[in-house]
């Protein structure tokens, strides 16, 4: 955490297009399972990104944040819900006609939750997609679909992800 705040604060000093977005997502497993009848969960996260220039047709931006996965069974009875803290160095935009197209890639690391327990070292690949308009040069809202699968597939055997609406707005800087 002492490593993570500077830097945030020297990427707000060299950046002038900084944004915050937040995602609502529905949150499931999305492949072969050894649960019975599994469910989703309400997903969401919350971002601070730089380097969004919204003039740009092809545009470059990374992202830090915060996000609530998981899934639940049981007829919704039992839930596995987890919080995570992402870096995403991986973002790419483009932008035509106010519509964009995003896809992101990024790492993220396990740090608590409802029936977690951290099998290997808790880092899970997230990627994933959106298709949004900007409503104007400030705010875009969004569908997106992201996917987090374990680095060490062998101990965890599913990836989880979901579909959801997100809503981003660029600071003013």
């Amino acid at each position: 955490m002492r490593r993570i705040i500077p830097c945030l604060l020297i990427l707000c000093g060299l950046s002038h297009a900084i944004f915050i977005d937040a995602t609502i997502q529905d949150s499931r497993i999305v492949d072969d399972n050894h649960i019975y009848k599994p469910e989703g969960i309400v997903g969401t996260a919350f971002e601070i990104g730089f380097f969004n220039e919204t003039e740009n047709i092809i545009d470059y931006t990374l992202a830090f944040g915060i996000r609530r996965f998981g899934y639940s069974y049981d007829g919704g009875n039992e839930t596995v819900a987890t919080w995570a803290i992402e870096f995403k160095p991986l973002i790419w935009s483009i932008t035509l006609w106010n519509v964009s197209f995003e896809a992101n890639l990024g790492i993220m690391k396990t740090i608590a939750g409802h029936h977690y327990r951290e099998d290997g070292d808790g880092n899970n690949l997230d990627y994933g997609f959106r298709l949004g308009y900007r409503i104007n040069s400030q705010f875009m809202a969004s569908i997106s679909y992201t996917e987090q699968r374990p680095v060490e597939a062998t101990l965890r055997l599913f990836t989880l992800g979901g579909w959801g609406v997100n809503f981003q707005y660029n600071l003013p800087w």
